[in-house]
């Protein structure tokens, strides 16, 4: 560990699925010889990697996805801070995997059933605190560890995105839902019974909602809503069924219609839609959307089809009206690695962009024509978060070794390295400092799968 500008560490490890928990048998069998086929045969040898770690409202509980036998199917675990004990909430029915199938037809079909189907796709907390809500086959859940789960919203059958409102004095304890069809719905968990509302209706099967944002205050949503009316249809073999079929498919050609976007911000109480003036034009892509932290702005990084000409854009919630923040132009970029977001302040916004050779992180106040590096040197950023609460940027860097989690801190010129962890970094975003990131690495090549394990990191100023 790599201790830099006065900053001093104390670091610990917790494992969540420690080897104490596995077995006395599995953590005594032999190791299998590790052949080409055991690399690509279930459970895996290096586990399954948790997804998704989701902080419960108070910051005591962290909830994930996870297969402790490493299998491909995902249930819901959660770990209690204080002890880093993972406790299993939901065991979903699952295919099950024959134990044979050299040969039979109807046995290797079970199988490629087991081996594809991932179980949960998504898990948050309920506004209350106490219960998840889960997607699986996109049918919607509600849990309570310790107890069983409960299919809710049963007229939704295909949910394809669930979001709990921010938990503040004016959200309602609002959740919104998105249909594989593109429609908005706003659950209110609050009301007796439950609301299930529609805030946005797709117009036809072809236009509909992609990516939802709540607002900070939890009352409205901005939403990306794609239409595909344009792209022409095409048939496309699949040879994997019992007859080699045609199936039609939206497939543009280079030169040939895509999809149009536009920015959309609705009220959690619906009505209607408000639909922002972006500029350039509706073949362009939108990369990110934040809400300002008084909820009066929207940030969105947008860019032309072939990642050209990049635009940093403020958009005003009331009016829908665009300003133009910041412009890239590089005829020869070929890579969009870009991530922006506010700064806690709300004065000005951090982006990423390799406009100086790798990609750095950049702050621009919103009344400042230059940006000003944040990061800097040869090596370059893969990711960033914004953790408001604790005013601090995290970084994820190849710096020093291939994956270094890089944590830097107001002011700027702060940062600390540490070396040896994955690229995977959850921001603790709800207590003050001392702050706490999480990294998660399943350790390599080890049988049986090896536990979940989560860095815990604590920094104090001196």
């Amino acid at each position: 560990m790599i201790i830099r500008l006065r900053l001093t560490v104390a670091a610990f490890i917790v494992c969540f699925a420690c080897r104490c928990a596995l077995p006395l048998k599995a953590q005594n069998a032999p190791a299998k010889p590790l052949t080409i086929e055991r690399l690509y045969t279930l459970p895996w040898v290096i586990g399954t990697k948790p997804e998704q770690p989701q902080w419960s409202p108070d910051s005591r509980r962290l909830a994930f996805l996870w297969n402790d036998e490493g299998t491909s199917f995902l249930d819901v675990w959660v770990a209690d801070v204080a002890t880093g004990k993972p406790e299993r909430v939901t065991s979903m029915p699952r295919p099950m995997m024959p134990a044979a199938s050299a040969g039979n037809v109807e046995l290797l079909e079970q199988v490629e059933r087991a081996e594809t189907d991932h179980g949960i796709s998504s898990v948050v907390w309920a506004p209350d605190g106490r219960h998840l809500l889960f997607l699986l086959h996109g049918k919607l859940f509600e849990v309570e560890p310790g107890s069983q789960p409960q299919r809710i919203a049963e007229a939704l059958q295909d949910v394809a995105a669930v979001v709990s409102a921010p938990v503040n004095e004016k959200n309602e304890g609002n959740v919104a839902v998105m249909t594989e069809g593109g429609d908005l719905w706003v659950i209110r968990f609050i009301e007796a019974p439950v609301v299930l509302q529609r805030v946005y209706a797709a117009p036809t099967n072809d236009v509909g909602a992609e990516e939802m944002h709540w607002s900070n205050d939890g009352t409205r949503i901005a939403f990306i809503e794609a239409d595909r009316s344009r792209m022409p249809v095409r048939g496309i073999p699949n040879y994997l069924s019992d007859e080699t079929t045609l199936v039609q498919v939206k497939r543009p050609f280079p030169g040939e219609p895509s999809e149009l976007r536009r920015l959309g911000i609705v009220s959690a109480r619906g009505g209607d839609v408000k639909w922002a003036a972006l500029d350039g034009d509706p073949l362009d892509l939108i990369f990110g959307v934040s809400w300002s932290p008084d909820d009066r702005s929207l940030l969105v990084d947008r860019s032309d089809l072939y990642i050209k000409d990049r635009r940093l854009l403020t958009i005003d919630s009331d009016t829908g009206q665009c300003t133009l923040l910041l412009r890239e132009r590089d005829p020869k970029n070929v890579t969009a690695e870009w991530w922006s977001d506010w700064a806690p302040d709300g004065k000005g916004i951090y982006f990423t962009s390799d406009r100086d050779n790798d990609y750095h992180v950049y702050y621009k106040a919103l009344g400042d024509s230059v940006p000003t590096p944040v990061t800097s040197g040869g090596w370059a950023v893969f990711s960033s978060t914004i953790s408001a609460s604790a005013r601090a940027l995290f970084v994820v860097t190849n710096q020093g070794r291939v994956d270094a989690a890089v944590i830097l801190r107001d002011p700027l010129a702060e940062f600390l390295a540490i070396a040896g962890a994955s690229a995977d970094v959850d921001v603790h975003d709800h207590v003050p400092l001392p702050c706490e990131i999480l990294v998660k690495t399943p350790r390599w090549m080890e049988d049986p799968p090896s536990p979940l394990v989560v860095y815990r990191v604590a920094i104090h100023r001196t």
